[in-house]
């Protein structure tokens, strides 16, 4: 409520604005006069129109006017909210709203609750006498507030005494005398609201001993029983949570002022471990004296329950601090990855220039200014892979089944490749245990196919089974940004090498395996395109570097999607991978697209290291993609050959089938 001063220049009495429809609004405007003692004016106004007038007279006169929107059940108030809103002018202060309404469920709230002006809903009935001196009690207390002045009753120019008295919590009908103590404890800091505590408890049980406990002494357990309760008086904990890496001394995960609270509920253990930060001051409350003081004094329950909200608040804000910290994390990672597509971006502008280069020495000198400006942005997004899979290991190791997801994480991520008999006799074994044959395939090609591991996945609960699946499946996925960024290395070092192969073992592998690593990696490459897949069972493995299988695969599905996303696209865009079994005992894998062709022209050259197609797009190589994966099948004894006419392209790679030796081929 707000005063304005008259033309003597006396203050003018504060006033209320009632408007409304029938018999509410007068009733509202009789109980609000009533309770005012004619301390307050009280002025009505009937309909939209009139209501819209009254308001933008009195915020003309007075900051931001206390208006009563009152309607029966043939009525809403969405109109003359609407109205009383928009008569305020841009320059005026907003008017606070009240709500009274004789209906269940109302609407046209939205406006009201987005600018923050509603104070209230009231319902019709209401007890006769409370509702006037309720609504001057609050908009007094909010008025208060605004002016910043001492809770002491006063209003701008004097206090309420000077109009006719104060009228406090327990002078209102229908209030609850202790009710006015109980805000202040609610807005008051989190040590007042704590003193209140221990001093209620005090009352009702006597004096409380006062523990003294130095820094890092643990608490709570998390799983364990603890019995009572600590009210912290002075200093601070920490909690340190499941599932969450351990907090750094700069960012702890701050505990709220009371501990153990949470295990009473239910006969339940501690939900985390807790232990002292500094200097600590403690009051030990056990289960019998803590239901003995809230039992023997109701202000014990109210305290209790205010101190509460001072922990959750703590927790809430902290979480929110974390929450940031993780966005702010998550756009370095994305600005690392912007800094990343900047310098491929500075491989395509140079394509022209290296095309023009007639001899192996000056592309090796290109490749070297090239590699250069990659190393950092690559560098960095290393640091921000091991960082997260850091961080990652930390999360999954807090768990009740910490060593069993932790395993599943690093073995997949780690597996090597096996060979076809092994890999179905590692599924048999599953088999046994796991009847799933999805999580079997997962199960297995994470490598958990120990006896160690299957008699704990035997043990384990469902949701266990599944946790491990799913840590398996992010330890493939970390193990595929392993071969990207691997991936990204090795053309960058074989263009600085002039397209020398590297030197690697060469062991027994799987191409079925290399052939779901490569369309992991390029399947953003392959969105909006139908894929189709076709394995044959039982074939033999063949030797080689599996990485560099997996490059041959990238480069022709990456070409493949090129000229399906290319302007001479066909309607429906499809990508064939198959692999088979040959003749002579060997693998042929095969990718066929149904683009338009490799004209004549172009398909003697199309294996030539420098030569591309691409007309100014570069991708995985400087047109070097195909150059690169002929020279990778001819190191591994195979063949690649081109089959083309309009409607059908088909890249075919032939390997022999591994030698049956103990000693690894280089």
């Amino acid at each position: 409520m707000t005063g304005t001063a008259d033309e003597d220049g006396h203050e003018a009495l504060p006033s209320v604005l009632v408007v409304g429809h029938g018999p509410v609004a007068a009733a509202v405007a009789r109980e609000i006069a009533s309770a005012a003692d004619g301390t307050v004016v009280v002025h009505r106004a009937d309909g939209v129109a009139p209501a819209a007038a009254l308001v933008a007279s009195a915020a003309r006169t007075a900051p931001g006017p206390s208006v009563v929107v009152a309607t029966d059940d043939d009525h809403t108030p969405d109109e003359l909210l609407a109205a009383v809103i928009a008569a305020s002018g841009p320059a005026d202060a907003p008017p606070r709203l009240l709500v009274v309404t004789a209906r269940t469920a109302i609407e046209g709230m939205d406006r009201a609750v987005e600018a923050g002006l509603l104070d209230g809903v009231v319902a019709v009935p209401w007890a006769p006498g409370e509702l006037g001196p309720r609504i001057l009690s609050r908009w007094d207390r909010l008025e208060r507030q605004r002016l910043g002045a001492e809770a002491d009753g006063r209003v701008r120019g004097g206090s309420r005494g000077s109009r006719g008295g104060s009228r406090e919590g327990g002078d209102l009908p229908g209030v609850d005398p202790r009710a006015r103590d109980l805000l202040p404890s609610v807005r008051g800091s989190r040590q007042t609201a704590v003193a209140e505590l221990v001093a209620a408890v005090e009352d009702a049980l006597g004096p409380r001993p006062r523990i003294a406990l130095p820094p890092q002494v643990t608490i709570s357990r998390r799983d364990s029983r603890l019995e009572g309760v600590y009210v912290l008086l002075r200093g601070e904990v920490e909690v340190i949570l499941p599932g969450r890496p351990l907090p750094g001394p700069d960012n702890p995960f701050r505990g709220g002022p009371i501990i153990g609270l949470p295990g009473f509920i239910g006969d339940r253990t501690a939900l985390s471990t807790t232990r002292t930060l500094t200097d600590c001051e403690l009051v030990h409350l056990s289960e019998e004296q803590l239901v003995a003081a809230l039992t023997r004094s109701r202000q014990v329950g109210v305290a209790l329950g205010i101190v509460a909200i001072h922990g959750l608040d703590d927790r809430l804000r902290h979480a929110e601090s974390q929450r940031r910290t993780e966005a702010e994390l998550a756009a370095r990672l994305h600005a690392e990855g912007e800094r990343l597509g900047d310098a491929l971006d500075a491989l395509a502008e140079a394509r022209v220039e290296l095309m023009s280069q007639a001899s192996s020495a000056a592309i090796g000198q290109m490749a070297a200014g090239l590699f250069h400006e990659l190393n950092n942005p690559l560098a960095a997004l290393e640091g921000a892979r091991d960082h997260l899979l850091a961080n990652l290991d930390v999360l999954v190791g807090r768990g009740p089944d910490a060593d069993l997801l932790t395993r599943a994480l690093h073995r997949a991520r780690t597996a090597e490749a096996r060979s076809t008999p092994e890999l179905r006799a590692a599924r048999r074994r599953v088999r046994s245990v796991l009847p799933d044959a999805e999580t079997v395939r997962r199960v297995v090609a994470a490598g958990l196919d120990d006896d160690e591991t299957l008699r704990s996945l035997a043990a384990a609960s469902p949701g266990t089974r599944e946790g491990v699946v799913t840590a398996a499946a992010v330890g493939s996925a970390a193990r595929n940004l392993d071969l990207a960024v691997s991936h990204i290395a090795d053309l960058v070092s074989s263009l600085r090498s002039s397209m020398r192969p590297l030197d690697a073992d060469y062991v027994h592998t799987d191409v079925a395996e290399t052939l779901d690593d490569a369309l992991r990696i390029v399947g953003h490459r392959l969105r909006g395109l139908t894929v189709e897949q076709a394995v044959d069972e039982g074939l033999p493995d063949v030797m080689a570097h599996p990485g560099q299988l997996t490059q041959v695969w990238i480069n022709l599905l990456t070409n493949s999607a090129d000229v399906l996303t290319g302007p001479q696209a066909p309607a429906d865009p499809r990508v064939e991978v198959r692999a088979a079994v040959t003749g002579t005992g060997g693998v042929v894998v095969s990718v066929v697209d149904n683009g338009p062709g490799v004209p004549e022209d172009v398909r003697k050259r199309i294996f030539e290291p420098r030569f591309t197609t691409k007309s100014g797009r570069i991708r995985f190589g400087l047109g070097l993609g195909l150059g690169i994966s002929r020279r990778i099948v001819q190191d591994h004894e195979g063949v690649i050959e081109l089959d083309t006419r309009p409607g059908h392209t088909e890249f075919r790679v032939i390997l022999p089938a591994a030698h049956h030796s103990e000693e690894p081929l280089t």
